[in-house]
């Protein structure tokens, strides 16, 4: 399990390289709200969803950005206010894949893939359909 672990922080680290050099454009969030989900240990845990619109290559696209998962609502509530409906953040871009894409600028664009990468690994959804303990 360790080697595991020690396997995917490598893994998480080349992608985070990598998607710190992506592209980026303008993008313009359609919606953000906070979902509950339920951790390992049963305790619930909340995570801010971002959907947006970007352009590349002269087609516009949807996607869609989720937090880390935290235990404190509040806190997730914070996250998905910075992305209220209009904002128009900068939406960096997998320049092989236009769909693979994150919210955020240079590294911590690249984190945030990254992280959403080992997440979607382990088994959680990233920007599924209705959540019914949704919130927000």
């Amino acid at each position: 399990m360790q080697a595991e672990a020690v396997a995917l922080r490598g893994a998480a680290a080349r992608a985070a390289g990598a998607a710190a050099t992506w592209p980026e454009v303008r993008g313009h969030v359609l919606s953000a709200r906070v979902l509950e989900r339920q951790g390992l240990d049963g305790r619930p845990l909340f995570v801010a969803e971002v959907r947006y619109l970007y352009n590349v290559h002269a087609r516009t696209r949807q996607g869609c950005w989720t937090g880390a998962p935290l235990s404190s609502r509040s806190a997730a509530e914070r996250l998905a206010g910075r992305y209220t409906v209009g904002t128009k953040p900068w939406v960096a871009y997998n320049p092989a894949n236009p769909t693979e894409t994150t919210l955020g600028q240079g590294s911590l664009a690249g984190l945030t893939a990254a992280l959403r990468r080992l997440l979607a690994r382990a088994g959680s959804s990233s920007c599924g359909g209705a959540d019914p303990r949704m919130a927000g």
